[in-house]
């Protein structure tokens, strides 16, 4: 990537990535607590922050073909434009304990969560085929800045203004305000004209044995990290694990999701998609391992915290393979119905890890986990024989 305006791109981009995961921490952070002052009952506080996938859920697959349609400028525009009116709603919901205002000022950030995703694919759009895989691992590794960025906002905001948690949604509206401004500066190929009758079904796009990796690897990348993170701070404090405790686990566990994003997409051009997926579930499944071994804080440090590596790894190589599985006029389509499928995943799971673990317990949760990785791992290693195969018969020729 050594064009400067690639190189720009790329660095707006991943500005882009680490305010919006520094939005996304203050309002997972404080969300339900703040809710918490304005209903009496306990249920209810998790709602605005279910409210806020769920829309995010349901923009992800129309905010591509918006994108498709009119650039993706114009759409993160649109998408921060839409989250800071988000935060401003919040707040003052927040100052007038006004919990359905609070739920629609949670609704509308969402809408940023659902564009979000498509930084990664906007960087490969800016750094072309041959730099796609270093472009999206630099845009993910904004979140290394947004997993300091953003604990130290939510406490410095949290009192603000005079009422307690108004003034982190203000930073809330603020921050994709940044993001406008820095988008202004963004140079993004406009969508590419092509003929609408080269475009496969979708049926002829999803038998393809990568579609099925890619996709199968992105949405179980999300899945293990959800139940298990959800997960392990309840199972934490029912070992006597104190919250000082909790947090250095969770800190742990965000710099293993976004650290290794700096050499990711070189191990991926060096080594091939297929031997870094399989090493990310691999690591994945030494998580489980490690946290079947013990419940002292070491083990959870180190068991989340491969967690997040293996994250990483699965999330890059899946977002690379969907890459080649794609026409310029199938983009739209495939990454709307990938990002849907994530988003999807990570409701569903977030949902069913507090069930699972209520139900069944923390190591039964894990060897469930485990079996979810299991097919993965056989068809990672099948498609890696198969390329390796295809590779000594082109040799042969």
């Amino acid at each position: 990537m050594n064009n400067f305006r690639t190189i720009s791109n790329v660095l707006i981009l991943s500005l882009c990535q680490a305010i919006g995961g520094t939005e996304r921490i203050i309002v997972f952070a404080v969300s339900a607590l703040a809710a918490g002052v304005m209903v009496s009952n306990p249920a209810w506080i998790t709602i605005p922050l279910t409210i806020q996938y769920l829309s995010a859920t349901l923009i992800t697959f129309p905010a591509s073909f918006l994108m498709k349609r009119y650039g993706r400028k114009l759409g993160f525009i649109f998408s921060s434009g839409v989250s800071a009116l988000g935060g401003a709603t919040a707040m003052f919901a927040v100052q007038n304990n006004s919990f359905y205002l609070f739920c629609l000022g949670s609704a509308l950030i969402g809408v940023l969560l659902g564009f979000a995703p498509y930084y990664r694919f906007a960087a490969v759009d800016a750094a072309g085929e041959s730099h796609k895989n270093q472009a999206m691992s630099f845009v993910l590794a904004g979140g290394i800045v947004a997993s300091f960025s953003g604990p130290i906002l939510a406490n410095l905001s949290v009192n603000f203004l005079d009422i307690t948690y108004a003034g982190n949604f203000l930073f809330v509206c603020f921050l994709p305000i940044i993001s406008i401004g820095a988008l202004y500066f963004i140079n993004i190929p406009p969508p590419v004209e092509t003929k609408e009758e080269d475009t496969r079904s979708l049926r002829e796009i999803a038998v393809q044995p990568i579609f099925l990796l890619a996709i199968s690897s992105g949405m179980l990348s999300f899945c293990i990290m959800a139940i298990l993170m959800i997960a392990a701070p309840v199972s934490m404090k029912d070992h006597g694990i104190s919250f000082g405790g909790i947090t250095w686990m969770i800190q742990g566990h965000v710099l293993g999701m976004f650290v290794p994003s700096l050499f990711t997409g070189t191990l991926i051009r060096n080594y091939g998609t297929s031997r870094i997926l399989i090493l990310g579930v691999l690591l994945n499944l030494t998580s489980i391992a490690v946290n079947l071994s013990g419940y002292g804080l070491i083990h959870y440090w180190v068991g989340l915290t491969l967690v997040g590596v293996g994250w990483n790894f699965m999330y890059l190589s899946a977002s690379s393979l969907l890459t080649e599985t794609y026409q310029e006029t199938e983009k739209a389509l495939v990454q709307g119905i990938n990002e849907f499928a994530i988003l999807l995943t990570v409701s569903i799971s977030s949902l069913g890890s507090g069930l699972l673990l209520e139900w069944f317990g923390w190591e039964e949760l894990n060897l469930f986990a485990g079996m979810l990785l299991l097919p993965l791992l056989l068809l990672g290693m099948w498609l890696l024989y198969r390329r390796k195969v295809n590779v000594v018969r082109a040799t042969e020729i």
